[in-house]
């Protein structure tokens, strides 16, 4: 039998180094994860935050970006991922802070 969690986990290992299928890649993880349980959906949205995070950090947005809206749609009661969204669309000049 096959283990949920290891199997995104193995998803998102791979999007750090495939830089040319990133997007492809969180699609496919998401087609997999809305079949899951809430749980297993929750817990998947962590590293997705986690990583999302990572490139946030290393100024790489988009790849950020993507991985932040995946861990929002696994679990969008999840205010960290909102307000590091919140904070990239800000320096990126796509939001202002007034509309906070």
């Amino acid at each position: 039998p096959y283990n949920p969690h290891i199997v995104a986990l193995r998803v998102l290992y791979r999007f750090q180094f495939d830089t040319s299928n990133g997007k492809q890649l969180i699609d496919r993880l998401m087609a997999f994860a809305q079949k899951l349980p809430g749980q297993v959906q929750a817990f998947i949205a962590t590293p997705c935050f986690n990583l999302g995070s990572f490139y946030a950090k290393q100024a790489q947005y988009t790849r950020a970006k993507l991985l932040l809206q995946s861990a929002l749609k696994l679990k969008p009661n999840f205010p960290q991922a909102k307000n590091l969204l919140g904070q990239i669309y800000t320096k990126q000049n796509k939001i202002s802070p007034q509309q906070f």
